[in-house]
């Protein structure tokens, strides 16, 4: 997966930010430096990748919205770009390219390959979904719309007899779709014990349960459902699509009639086969095959603000494993982009990577799964983890050992031990 991103003079992200982008991807800083602004983009550029792949067009953006107006009004980032702004980004099947008021996409010649992706944002604000009433509230087109209309599709399938469990919390959440009001629902693991809406839960389930479900709902029943409601808009799509790849794969290899279209073209080479005439059967099935795999998810890219809102740091450790396993499905090669405040994340991260440097060097996994699961373990050479601050953002993983430096997970525990040091010898001076 290789991706490359260029930021310069956009919101917090002063400097140059150049970025070879992996699997996983993770972004920890303070408030305000750019962690959420360099997530946002990687969110709208892996979305026109994904619509321009699957089209085969460069026209992704709406009509009516430039690059800049796009970005700022669906991640409601306005005025974080200037007369400066540069943002690059290039990967196996596009190169989009913003930089001081000029837009291009180029679509590359591999675009006709591309395995398509679902692009989930989860928003920091996603408690906002515990609101009475949210799914009927009209609202702009941004991130959090987007998401929303994720989790009322989530939340559909998990009804009182098919409750989905939230992590390690000896909860479990629900749907009760019979409820005029508050439908979102919390029971205890043995479902006996209490019963509450989320919106009378505590902050920390109002955080990760939209989470946790939503991402239970993508890695599995996502792809057994994709497809069976689809719009009038994606009908014309695949329609579209259809006729884009005959034009591609299918009518330079074969003579067509004066002013046959595409359509007729297809129906005459398909009517042939089927009466046993393969002179054509390679570009049918390669028309089949891509048309499939434009059509239907194959991963998910997953975009998470700070996962550990209002949470324990176990549960946080916790969670972190679970979004991990979430990207390991068999069969969905998955990937991740998150962003965090929490020493306790970037710690639990560590735990990860050393599991799995440790297979790596044959270490056994059964003595490692007792550990960390192993489809929680995260390989070396698919991560990167971002210090983000001053402008730009840079790696803090040791070249030599592969792991997060060791400063970088001290740092909090150094900054609370000597201001104890310091408030302890006044402790001692003031017993003189």
């Amino acid at each position: 997966m290789k991706k490359h991103l260029y930021i310069s003079h956009v919101g917090p992200i002063t400097g140059e930010l150049n970025l070879d982008l992996r699997r996983y991807n993770f972004f920890i800083g303070p408030q305000s430096s750019g962690k959420s602004t360099i997530a946002k983009l990687i969110s709208t550029l892996s979305w026109m990748e994904k619509e321009a792949c699957i089209t085969l067009s460069k026209d992704v953006l709406p009509a009516n919205k430039g690059f800049v107006s796009y970005v700022e009004d669906y991640h409601r980032i306005h005025g974080y770009f200037c007369d400066e702004s540069v943002v690059k980004y290039d990967s196996k099947y596009v190169t989009i390219v913003y930089e001081k008021g000029a837009y291009s996409l180029t679509l590359k010649k591999d675009a006709i390959n591309y395995m398509r992706v679902k692009v989930s944002y989860v928003p920091s604000d996603r408690n906002v979904i515990t609101l009475r009433d949210i799914d009927k509230r009209e609202l702009s087109e941004t991130n959090f719309r987007s998401f929303l209309f994720d989790w009322l599709e989530a939340r559909r399938y998990y009804d009182s007899l098919h409750k989905a469990e939230v992590l390690n919390l000896d909860v479990k959440y629900y749907y009760d779709s019979r409820r005029i009001e508050y439908q979102d629902r919390i029971t205890h693991h043995n479902g006996q014990t209490y019963e509450i809406a989320l919106y009378d839960a505590s902050s920390g389930l109002q955080s990760a349960v939209p989470l946790v479900v939503l991402v239970t709902y993508l890695k599995g029943l996502y792809y057994e459902n994709y497809g069976k409601e689809i719009s009038f808009e994606s009908r014309d799509k695949r329609s579209d699509l259809a006729l884009r790849l005959i034009e591609l794969i299918l009518k330079p290899h074969v003579q067509s009639l004066e002013g046959e279209s595409l359509i007729d073209l297809y129906r005459r080479i398909e009517k042939e086969y089927q009466n046993g005439v393969n002179t054509y059967s390679e570009y049918l099935n390669n028309i089949y095959q891509t048309y499939y795999r434009l059509n239907n998810p194959q991963s998910i890219s997953y975009i998470i603000e700070e996962p550990e809102q209002n949470l324990f740091p176990t549960t946080q450790c916790d969670l972190m494993k679970y979004l991990v396993a979430a990207c390991n499905v068999e069969g969905h090669n998955s990937s991740a982009v998150i962003t965090t405040h929490s020493p306790y994340i970037l710690a639990m991260i560590n735990n990860q990577i050393l599991a799995g440097i440790l297979l790596e060097k044959g270490a056994d996994e059964f003595e490692v799964n007792k550990i960390i699961p192993l489809d929680s373990v995260l390989r070396p050479e698919e991560i990167g983890v971002y210090n983000v601050g001053g402008g730009t953002c840079k790696s803090i993983l040791d070249r030599n050992t592969g792991m997060i430096e060791q400063n970088y997970l001290d740092t909090v525990s150094e900054n609370n031990a000597a201001v104890f040091d310091k408030l302890y010898k006044l402790y001692v001076k003031s017993l003189r």
